[in-house]
């Protein structure tokens, strides 16, 4: 099973740990969603050739966009807050902060939508939050992939200021 999105949602995890801010799987599947579309528009922007961090493409489920390796990653947890994913040896992986894009895009989902309900981060990604645009989510078939265009434009409009 690719791990290699968990890892990523380590780093989503451990700021809420910082930040005594309990993060359960289905926020943790919306902050994950968010960052990795807005890590996709901000390389389409700059004209980086790999728009995307890592190669899983969420899909539309009931409750949002999902990846799935991260459902099963953390799927044990249920509601419940959830704890850093470990490796079959037990390690812990994380993506370094020193990397620009992830840093940017990290933290531009992190300053916006960190403290937000599971409720709220819902509402955003099935287009309940912003009046007149259709999500990617919305346009996606169930159970199907959201298309990386419609995912590049979640990254922008979520963050238009």
């Amino acid at each position: 099973m690719n791990n290699l999105p968990s890892i990523y949602a380590n780093n989503i995890i451990e700021w809420g740990d910082w930040e005594s801010i309990r993060i359960t799987h289905l926020e943790l599947q919306k902050l994950l969603y968010l960052f990795f579309a807005r890590f996709a528009y901000l390389s389409k922007v700059s004209g980086e050739n790999e728009l995307i961090p890592f190669d899983e493409c969420p899909v539309r489920w009931q409750n949002g966009p999902v990846f799935v390796s991260v459902y099963h990653n953390f799927k044990k947890h249920g509601s419940q807050p959830v704890s850093i994913y470990r490796n079959d040896d037990g390690s812990i992986s994380k993506v370094m902060k020193t990397d620009e894009r992830f840093r940017k895009a990290f933290f531009d989902v992190i300053k916006l939508y960190g403290t937000q309900t599971a409720s709220f981060l819902v509402g955003l990604t099935h287009g309940d939050i912003i009046e007149n645009y259709e999500t990617a989510w919305e346009k996606a078939a169930h159970n199907q992939p959201l298309s990386l265009d419609d995912i590049v434009e979640d990254g922008r409009v979520f963050f238009a200021a």
